[in-house]
Order: structure tokens, then sequence, then C-alpha cells
């Protein structure tokens, strides 16, 4: 074929005629009541029956006014990820994502994947990240919802089936979900409330010709391939103990990858919960499954040796060689064995500690390609590791949290039950 000599000449490269599509922003309020408070639950449903619509939910998020009703005492957000214990996603009742511990889980993230800008500006505006909130005051801040399989999803959610879906917020108790101002002459917990809470969703409809279209390429069937995360829990004695053993219970076609935190102050509310993350006195870690460990030779760490932890965090997150990568991980903060979680006058005495194995055979990979994680269908899991505890006397219990990021398949046949399948 002959070449031309510039784009501009070449009338044969075009795009396709398009076809019409209506984007709307619908907000939708909780079943229920739409006010809730730390410790209880908020119920969010999704309809389903849209005819030619999907939902953007990466696009979509939720909004919520936090109020503090003490008269003395000012609260200080985490994020709005940091209100939540448990997120769950279901279709007709049935589990489709539920994760524990879901604000350290994002947290975790955070920590790794955004840069302090992004914290102090954007971050701080609308997800409330380190938002100071006055006695008396409230403050509206605003959230997508990471992490959960519907979000990882690089496709539009269907929402023509008959399920559905729902998200089903529990809310964490006061002494985690935020940190509370020390006043002397007040010992009482600042009374808080969410309200209103409603979430924001972005809907896309086509038209009859475009939605003809997509059915003939799928035969109304469609799968999604996206990405979900666990939580596994365990407890430390980081000044006593010599090694760590957590019972992960990951049982999984395709685990993609672990990361995990010790968290010394999970429940103080007057301290960071969420972002103090300890290094739980470690020399070494690997994933254990059925006994074989991943990396066959651990990953070492010490006070003098961060790097070798940190570069396998940059393997985990496909991020090694992108020297544009933001993240909010302090050098001097990583490997801290007893980070106290204290705020005052604006020094943050926590830890910055994130520990990542990849077990990805294949990455980076994208799209609706093949599973390329490890599978642990009916294995024993466990994270190990060997520890420096300095014997001090007393000991502490430092909560443990691993969170495992996997592939999770969702089926919607419109020819058949019109109803969510899910294959993990």
């Amino acid at each position: 074929m002959t070449e031309v000599a510039s784009n501009r000449l070449n009338y044969m490269d075009k795009k396709a005629r398009s076809v019409s599509s209506r984007h709307s922003r619908n907000i939708i309020a909780p079943s229920g009541a739409s006010n809730a408070a730390p410790g209880g639950v908020t119920r969010i449903d999704l309809a389903g029956n849209q005819q030619n619509t999907f939902m953007d939910f990466s696009n979509s998020y939720l909004r919520m006014t936090v109020s503090n009703a003490s008269t003395t005492k000012s609260i200080t957000l985490e994020s709005l990820w940091g209100l939540i214990d448990t997120l769950e996603i279901l279709a007709d009742g049935q589990t489709v994502s539920s994760i524990r511990q879901y604000g350290a889980a994002v947290h975790q993230y955070l920590r790794t994947e955004a840069g302090e800008d992004w914290h102090v500006q954007f971050g701080k505006g609308t997800a409330g990240v380190d938002q100071t909130i006055a006695a008396g005051t409230s403050r509206t801040v605003c959230a997508p919802l990471p992490l959960n399989c519907l979000f990882s999803s690089n496709k539009y959610i269907p929402m023509m089936g008959k399920s559905t879906l729902s998200i089903r917020i529990t809310w964490a108790a006061s002494s985690k979900a935020y940190i509370a101002q020390t006043v002397t002459s007040d010992t009482t917990v600042p009374v808080v409330t969410y309200f209103p809470i409603d979430f924001i969703a972005s809907y896309i409809r086509l038209s009859s010709e475009a939605a003809q279209m997509v059915a003939s390429a799928t035969g109304n069937r469609f799968e999604l391939i996206c990405e979900d995360v666990r939580c596994a829990e365990g407890v430390h004695d980081t000044q006593n103990a010599a090694n760590l053993q957590v019972s992960c219970g990951f049982s999984m076609s395709s685990l993609n990858r672990v990361s995990f935190s010790f968290y010394p102050t999970l429940q103080d509310a007057e301290k960071a919960s969420l972002r103090n993350q300890g290094c739980g006195a470690l020399k070494n870690f690997a994933l254990a499954v059925n006994g074989e460990e991943y990396p066959r030779k651990r990953i070492e760490i010490s006070s003098t040796n961060i790097s070798e932890a940190l570069s396998e965090v940059g393997i985990a997150h496909q991020s090694l060689a992108n020297f544009n990568h933001g993240s909010t991980i302090t050098p001097t903060k990583y490997y801290t064995v007893a980070p106290t979680g204290a705020i005052a006058s604006n020094a943050n005495n926590d830890g910055n500690f994130v520990g990542m194995i990849d077990t990805e055979a294949m990455a980076p990979h994208g799209g609706d390609s093949l599973y390329s994680g490890l599978s642990t269908l009916g294995s024993v899991v466990q994270l190990v590791a060997d520890c420096s505890p300095d014997g001090s006397t007393g000991g502490t219990s430092d909560s443990v949290l691993v969170f495992a990021q996997y592939t999770v398949a969702l089926t919607l046949d419109l020819n058949g039950t019109q109803s969510w399948v899910v294959s993990i």
C-alpha cells in the first residue's frame, strides 16, 4: 500500500462512525436510614433491570457528612476509608466481595501508590485525609471505593440483569475510625454521626443501536476478570517473639500478591490507627504454601537494609522502574519497631512499614489475559518470618493485617439466569 507523507493527507485513516450514548449522575440514598454512626451498618442498593445501562464504578463515589457533636474535642480523620471496617459487595444477597479491615487495606495501598502531594492536597480535599473537624462542626467528604472487584474491572458493569448489586458498609468503631483530640478535663469519646450518606453513581446508557452491537459482540454474556482483596489477621509480640507465623486461609486459583503491616495502635482512640504501621522487628519474611516458601530465599530486612523489602514492594506494584511513581514511605520511618502513633504539634510519630510479596508468574499483564498468579486452592497458606526481638519485659501485642490481592471472574449471562456468578 502506498504510504502518505503526512497523516493529515491520509483520508483512509479515520475513526469509525460513533453511536450515541448518554451519561447520567445518579444520587442513590441508602436502603433504610440515611444516617449512621461508628459501629453501624449502611446498605446501598444498585437496581438491576436497567435497559441498555452500564455502571462506571471507578468513577462513582460515596458522599457523606461527618458531624462532631462534642463541645470540647476536635477529631482528625485518617480518611473516609478509615471510617469503614468492612466493605461488602452483594448480588441478590450472595457475597461477591468482602474486605474486612477495609480502611487498613486502602491505607496500605495509598502508602505505596499515592504521593505526598496527593495526600495533602487532593486527598485531603476529597476523601478527608488528615482532615480535622472541630468540636461542634461537620465536614462533607467524598471518595470512590477502591480495591473491590467492581472497582478493579476495566470494563463497565452491565446493569441489565435481574440482580440487584448492593454495597454494604460496616462502620469502624470510634476507637479506630478517627483520632480524638486529648482534652485533660474531658475523658468522654466525641459523639460522631454520619448524615447524610449517599452514593453518586456514574451510569452510561447506550442507544438501541449501540446496545445491539454490544449484545452481538458478547452473545449477551458478560464476563469481567477483576481483582479483589481478602484479609487475614494475627497478633505478634514484637518485643519477645523470635518468629512470626500467621495462618491466612487464602484459597484461590490466582493469588497475585500479598501485603502486610503491624499495627501497635489499631484500637487507640487518641492515636493514629491505620497509618501507624510498625515493622514487627522482622529479619526476613516469605509466604509459605503447603510448606513451600515464596520466594524460595526469604526477603531480608533490617534497620540497615530496607532497600530489599522496598524493592519487592516496587515489584509487587509493577513500579520498580517507574521513576515518577508516588508513595508516602519515609525511609527513616520504614523500619520502626515500636511507633507510638501519637499526633502532636504536627509531628506524626507513625511507622511507614508495608511488606509485599509478589506471586504473579507473568507480569505485567492486562485486560482479560490468562490468570498468572499462584494457585492456593485447598492449600495451607501462612505468612512466615524470623524476628529480632529486644527481649523487653511486658511485651506488646501488635495486630498483624495480611491482605491478599487475587483474580476473580464475575459472569452475567442475560440468556440464562440473568444473575451474577462468581468464580475465584
